[in-house]
């Protein structure tokens, strides 16, 4: 035999050993199918809720101070970022006008008392008063002589006139001259003027007299005059320090209430120079950092789970995956709709969470830059068992009944298990019954794996539950 056909003969036997080599080495593997697969362990597991949330601060831990009055701004103090404390002017206002009005509010609640005390001042009216009443009785004496004048100048006139008589008679008789009879006409003629005289005086007295009797009611008249226009008085006097003190608050406000309420930092400024505002404008804000939480808004499913006390995780404000320890305070017990990126109504509960305090300090002692309004993802946990049999989530889908299933992988082979299942996160899941702590099983595994199939760990995929 040539040294060719030797080659040749070598060549076919090494081609024949391979195909009988590669056909045992796949009669014994019968197709196994390349799976990643993972292995079960024992130990604590907790169950948890997670989604994007931001920080926040509490009423009471954020102010916005506004304009307290309308007027004119001259400054606005510290920057954004910088400390503020507690009664620490953060604005200043041109407070010219307010002090001209406080002046002539007080002006006019001094002239409004100087009114009232001259109203108030009566000397004059009562002594009027008492004059008017001792006149009155002076005239009522006054009418009482004049009509007994009357009365005696009318007896005079009565004799004057029977005197005449008689003495005309006499004379007609012979019995008295011409003298007496004169005589007796002129005493008549004169008690006649008299009586007359008399009468006239007191018509004149009683008219007088009822002059004289007005004057009484008149000067009270006067003064329950000057009681109504007391009354007047004070009216425009409480007007006037209602004017007064809304003038004061006003001038105080102007100082008093542009004053940091708090020790924290300024958040935002609103206005930067001088302008002329109206009250309620907001200037500045400042917030107390220390006081810093979070607020997470859950699909309301999830919430329904969550209780106050709740442990929580915030990410996002510590470098890496570290979390900072915080605690459940709020379920809002209300929710709301909100529509998700893919346009989709949900409805949502806000839930606030407090950051632990030693937590927060740590934070804040970093010198990391955290404040109001952060992006950061919150994480609560909802439940948790220290001795759990866990298997990784991925392995867990759902059999045609709805039950949970896995794949434990046995002898090579993939066995449908059925498993209860307990705790559960986006990584693992607790087995209660179905599998052991030393099982592995399959992860995700396909649609096309049945029951009993040959499977082949892949080692690139090989991994466990912890």
């Amino acid at each position: 035999m040539t040294s060719k056909a030797a080659v040749r003969q070598g060549i076919v036997w090494i081609v024949v050993l391979v195909v009988v080599a590669a056909a045992v080495w796949f009669a014994l593997r019968g197709g196994a199918v390349p799976v990643r697969t993972g292995n079960a362990t024992t130990g604590p597991i907790t169950s948890y809720v997670e989604d994007r949330g931001r920080t926040s601060l509490p009423d009471g831990a954020r102010f916005v101070v506004s304009m307290p009055v309308d007027g004119r701004v001259l400054s606005v103090g510290p920057d954004v970022g910088q400390p503020v404390q507690t009664g620490q002017p953060l604005v200043e206002i041109d407070t010219e006008p307010l002090s001209l009005a406080v002046g002539e509010a007080k002006a006019a609640v001094a002239g409004n008392e100087v009114a009232l005390d001259i109203n108030a001042y009566d000397k004059l009216e009562k002594t009027a008063l008492r004059e008017a009443n001792d006149l009155t009785r002076s005239m009522s004496s006054v009418v009482d002589a004049s009509q007994k004048r009357v009365e005696a100048s009318r007896v005079q006139h009565d004799f004057a006139d029977w005197w005449k008589q008689r003495v005309e008679k006499l004379t007609a008789e012979s019995a008295a001259g011409d003298l007496e009879l004169q005589k007796a006409k002129t005493d008549y003629a004169a008690a006649a003027v008299d009586l007359s005289y008399q009468q006239f005086l007191l018509a004149a007295v009683r008219v007088v007299d009822e002059i004289v009797n007005l004057y009484p009611q008149a000067v009270a008249d006067f003064i329950e005059l000057k009681g109504i226009y007391r009354g007047s008085i004070e009216q425009e006097l409480a007007a006037s320090k209602a004017q007064l003190a809304a003038a004061e608050l006003k001038l105080s406000d102007a100082t008093e209430r542009v004053k940091s309420p708090i020790d924290g930092v300024v958040l935002e400024r609103y206005v930067t120079h001088e302008r002329v505002l109206p009250a309620g404008t907001p200037l500045i804000e400042v917030g107390d950092l220390s006081r810093l939480r979070g607020e997470v808004d859950l699909l309301t499913q999830e919430a329904a789970n969550v209780t106050p006390g709740d442990k929580a995780e915030v990410f996002g404000l510590m470098p890496g995956a570290v979390p900072v320890a915080a605690t459940v305070t709020r379920v809002d017990p209300a929710g709301f709709t909100k529509l998700s990126s893919l346009g989709v109504e949900e409805q949502r509960v806000t839930v606030t969470v407090e950051f632990n305090a030693d937590a927060l300090a740590a934070l804040r002692d970093s010198a990391r830059l955290i404040g109001a309004g952060y992006r950061v993802r919150i994480r609560i946990h909802t439940a948790e068992v220290d001795d759990a049999v866990r298997v990784p989530r991925s392995a867990l889908f759902r059999g045609d009944d709805g039950g949970w299933r896995v794949f434990a992988v046995e002898g090579g082979r993939a066995r449908l298990t059925p498993v209860t299942v307990g705790l559960l996160n986006d990584t693992q899941v607790q087995i209660i019954e179905g599998v052991d702590g030393s099982a592995s099983v399959v992860l995700a595994p396909g649609a096309d794996l049945r029951d009993g199939a040959r499977v082949r760990p892949d080692r690139a995929g090989t991994g466990n539950g912890g």
